[in-house]
């Protein structure tokens, strides 16, 4: 799924399979990445010129749902620009 403004629009690709959500998380999240202790963990990445983003990982390291969110481009400081650069 992805949203576009506001509303929700389903990708027309085959679902990925567990191991490969889990493989893709434990990539970009590493060993102990932040909120770990509640159940979900994320980290904070730039993307080239394009922008930031936080990958979002329910369950981590069993992660059944991996979320990548992009920042608002209106956003040009503040703290996640600081966490992704520790990625």
């Amino acid at each position: 799924m992805i949203r576009l403004a506001e509303s929700w629009r389903s990708l027309q690709v085959p679902p990925v399979d567990a191991a490969t959500i889990q493989a893709l998380a434990s990539e970009q999240l590493g060993e102990n990445p932040a909120g770990r202790e509640d159940g979900y963990s994320y980290s904070d990445f730039g993307y080239g010129d394009v922008g930031w983003f936080r990958a979002t990982a329910i369950g981590y390291p069993a992660t059944n749902v991996l979320l990548i969110s992009r920042y608002p481009s209106d956003e040009s400081g503040g703290d996640h620009q600081t966490q992704g650069a520790a990625v």
